[in-house]
């Protein structure tokens, strides 16, 4: 193909692209809208006190514990709960025990997966699935946020070792 119609053509994909792109955020926008309400009834039905925090996602309360929905509009079907900073690293020895245990945890738990976050400083659990429809996340809520906690468990056993 000449090199004039194959730069003309994607000139005209550029364009259409850039004249799409304010759309796509606004769709953006609108279902990161609806995803925070259905998380919100969902949490306030179940008795969670839950609220939008600054960057969108869903802040909620479980047993004096925070949690974390994470609000991802643009893949709808990926659902994530974070449960942040609930075991902190004081030492480089501590550092290497929780990265041993983490490996552990992740090797034998379903969904729910243990990390170092904060430079090592700190350890989160996050769990997610792939859901057929965003709507879905309420059936498959309560057993993820068991993975969660016999994450914690396993890993809180794994570094008292």
């Amino acid at each position: 193909m000449d090199r004039k119609i194959m730069a003309a053509l994607f000139a005209a994909v550029l364009l259409a692209a850039g004249a799409l792109l304010p759309g796509r955020v606004f769709a953006q926008t609108e279902n990161r809208a609806q995803f925070q309400a259905m998380y919100l009834k969902y949490l306030e039905t179940e008795g969670f006190p839950a609220e939008i925090d600054e960057d969108g996602d869903i802040l909620f309360r479980q047993e004096g514990r925070v949690y974390f929905i994470i609000v991802n509009d643009s893949d709808p079907a990926y659902f994530q709960i974070l449960f942040p900073n609930f075991w902190r690293i004081e030492s480089e020895a501590d550092q290497q025990r929780a990265a041993a245990a983490c490996s552990e945890v992740n090797r034998t738990t379903k969904i729910a997966r243990v990390f170092l976050v904060s430079s090592g400083r700190n350890t989160s659990i996050i769990a997610d699935v792939l859901l057929p429809s965003p709507k879905d996340f309420s059936a498959v809520f309560s057993r993820m946020m068991g993975t969660i906690a016999t994450a914690r468990g396993k890993f809180l056993d794994e570094i008292r070792r």
